[in-house]
């Protein structure tokens, strides 16, 4: 009876810690595809910038002072959409890590992350390769990865420029259909946060792991 009472007692605790607020309660592992508006902004995410993948001249120092938070979601979406076409998110120091303008990519929750605040920015798949030219040009049939899971926009000269792919679609440099979006979260305690379900288990296994503690004592 008394573990029943301490799991009941953890698990209303954690439903508490993940009531609706401006924190993150979900952090998508991986490349996401064909995700909605609102469930990204039920993870907890909010929209920090915008803009065409046509438009260029922005300030990379300006953007990323405007998108402040715990967790950096980059995504891309067809103008007018309610669907993001392609999405991931990570810590924010792991989105904005200088990769240099090489080909080397800094892996964080499933993710190859690549920027350079006057090359490239953007992401491909867990393990996938990518080939900068500046943007990742690479094809699935030579590198084995999924186009899908591939975003890539411009920072030439320190500013937001072009964007070249959101998935399959390439060669959007100067395209006013599709749309760079960059969303902000912040985590609960600073930290990366967990899946739901995933901080609910843990905070019931950690209850019961204390109530056998007390009856062994």
């Amino acid at each position: 009876m008394k573990k029943i009472k301490t799991l009941a007692a953890a698990l209303s605790l954690a439903a508490a810690a993940f009531a609706p607020s401006a924190q993150a309660s979900t952090l998508p592992s991986g490349v996401q595809n064909d995700v909605s508006a609102a469930t990204v902004a039920s993870w907890g995410y909010t929209q920090c910038y915008s803009s065409t993948y046509g438009a260029t001249g922005t300030a990379i120092s300006s953007v990323l002072a405007g998108c402040t938070g715990d967790v950096l979601m980059m995504a891309a979406r067809r103008v007018g959409s309610d669907m993001f076409e392609v999405l991931a998110a990570a810590n924010y120091a792991d989105v904005i890590f200088d990769t240099g303008t090489g080909n080397t990519t800094h892996s964080a929750n499933n993710v190859e992350w690549y920027f350079n605040s006057s090359y490239s920015w953007g992401f491909a798949g867990a393990g996938d390769i990518v080939s900068r030219t500046s943007c990742d040009t690479a094809e699935s049939e030579w590198t084995g990865g999924n186009d899908r899971d591939r975003l890539c926009w411009h920072t030439g000269g320190g500013a937001m420029n072009g964007g070249w792919r959101a998935g399959n679609f390439i060669g959007l440099n100067d395209s006013s259909d599709w749309e760079k979006v960059l969303l902000v979260a912040d985590a609960p305690g600073g930290e990366v946060p967990e899946p739901l379900t995933l901080s609910l288990v843990g905070l019931g296994l950690a209850g019961i792991a204390a109530s056998r503690r007390r009856k062994a004592a």
